[in-house]
């Protein structure tokens, strides 16, 4: 009798003890689903983030001639043959199908419905799945692109970025109208990051605009230059990531300039500009294991495999192992998809995707560890995904800061067959080739009927001058 009443007085204390936790639980409205919280509580704790993405400028290789060159280096391209072809290209929607590009103007992104051909709407969800599954407090993002003439010329990047900022500032507004003030995360490919970088000079010069603060911008390959480095220090951006990669021998092609030589890599202290603090520099490199139908190669390779994580091997940890091999991507893997017909390679360790799409879960690892790194140095991110892990060290160093989780095989596979199902059908180079072929020969087309029209009409003019002489002086006839 006594034991039973012990019995019923512990499991009675045990019931009050955890009423709490009993109430808390039963607060989710199931137990799969821990972060659906009611209206009330959702509202203060999901945040609004606007995401744009502002493309780089359209391929000059077919229009690199001596005569471009100067008009590069001057600065002067408007009105010219290579300004038509890269206005028609820009409103050929064949060019939208590989990239986060549509047409001219800030144009939000259909994350709705699944179109083929769409390959904003593809990195808008491969982004969007990446974010939530590694956000710690829920986010309803909207995304959109910035689309600008994509011309190799600093005075028409500054004009694009004035259009960027007011058509921004607009839609920034109608969220705050409804109360609410969004998040904001701008991620800027090649030249479209000088693009970014001017919305600061744009409000310098233009200060009854009105005002908002970027809370990530993102570059992705851009050709660092003097013109526009500097704008880094402005209090508009709160934290800026350049993400670059040593396989890019694009990025420092730019030498349009009588202000340099060439473009850098890297941001770089001068005499009269200091890195700030917010600046976080990351070279991406990606590591993949040899392939070989060798059954003593693959063997080796499980067992490369079992020590991914030793970081006393100092092959494991620089990637120079026997069976590694250095896979960074190239100019067009930063933000082009799988099915690019030019410059994406068929091995490449994370196609299709481009490495803009994986942004998320980089710089989650980024932010958890940057406190172990020296600023002065840029963060070296090695990406392995046949281990399904992020090597995370000080550029130059052998000392791992330490190994992040990168997405495992699966969540790959499943990413990929995502953004297929946005691929085109039928994506050739030769079908790419001859719409820029069609453009050139349009523009040039037009340049020819321009000028006969302008010397017809100058000898109208003549004509006419001619025959109002003759009848001032009809004796000299």
């Amino acid at each position: 009798m006594i034991r039973t009443v012990c019995k019923a007085f512990f499991l009675l204390s045990l019931c009050l003890a955890i009423q709490p936790s009993l109430y808390a639980y039963t607060n989710f409205p199931s137990n799969s689903q821990p972060h659906q919280q009611t209206d009330t509580v959702q509202t203060s704790t999901t945040e609004t983030c606007l995401t744009v993405f502002v493309h780089g400028i359209m391929s000059v290789k077919p229009h690199f001639t001596c005569a471009n060159c100067i008009r590069f280096i001057f600065d002067r391209v408007q009105n010219t043959n290579y300004a038509r072809t890269v206005e028609i290209m820009r409103q050929d929607p064949i060019f939208y199908q590989n990239q986060a590009m549509q047409e001219i103007g800030l144009k939000k992104i259909d994350t709705t419905h699944i179109q083929k051909n769409n390959a904003s709407s593809a990195l808008a969800a491969v982004f969007e799945t990446v974010y939530q599954a590694n956000a710690d407090v829920p986010t309803d993002n909207h995304y959109y692109t910035f689309g600008w003439t994509g011309l190799l010329s600093p005075s028409q990047r500054y004009r694009d970025s004035y259009d960027f900022y007011r058509a921004f500032a607009a839609e920034i507004q109608k969220f705050r109208d409804r109360g609410i003030e969004p998040k904001i995360r701008i991620i800027g490919y090649s030249h479209g990051g000088n693009v970014c970088l001017n919305l600061a000079k744009v409000y310098q010069c233009n200060p009854e605009l009105p005002t908002f603060t970027v809370n990530e911008l993102i570059l992705l390959g851009m050709p660092v230059q003097c013109e526009t480095d500097y704008l880094v220090n402005d209090p508009m951006f709160e934290k800026i990531y350049h993400i670059y990669s040593r396989g890019d021998r694009i990025q420092k092609l730019d030498c349009f300039s009588f202000k340099r030589f060439f473009s850098r890599r890297l941001f770089r202290s001068r005499c009269d500009f200091k890195l700030p603090n917010k600046l976080i520099q990351i070279q991406i490199k990606c590591t993949r294991m040899i392939q070989s139908t060798s059954r003593r190669i693959q063997q080796r390779r499980c067992n490369y495999k079992k020590h991914a994580y030793n970081v006393k091997s100092a092959p494991i940890v620089s990637g120079k192992a026997r069976f590694m091999r250095n896979a960074s991507p190239g100019h067009i893997e930063l933000w082009f998809f799988g099915w690019t017909p030019v410059s994406y390679r068929h091995h490449f360790p994370l196609h299709p995707l481009p490495i803009v799409a994986i942004m998320p879960i980089i710089l989650q690892a980024v932010n958890d560890f940057q406190e172990k790194s020296l600023f002065h140095k840029p963060t070296l991110i090695d990406i392995r995904a046949d281990h399904e892990i992020m090597v995370i060290k000080n550029q130059k160093s052998q000392r791992v800061l330490t190994f992040a989780r990168f997405l495992t095989h699966a969540e790959m596979q499943k990413l990929a067959q995502l953004v297929l199902q946005y691929a085109p059908d039928h994506y050739t180079s030769k079908m790419y080739n001859s719409r820029i072929q069609v453009a050139s020969e349009q523009a040039f087309s037009e340049a020819v009927m321009a000028y006969r029209t302008r010397k017809k009409a100058t000898r109208s003019r003549c004509k006419m001058n001619n025959d109002e002489w003759h009848q001032l002086v009809p004796n000299l006839y």
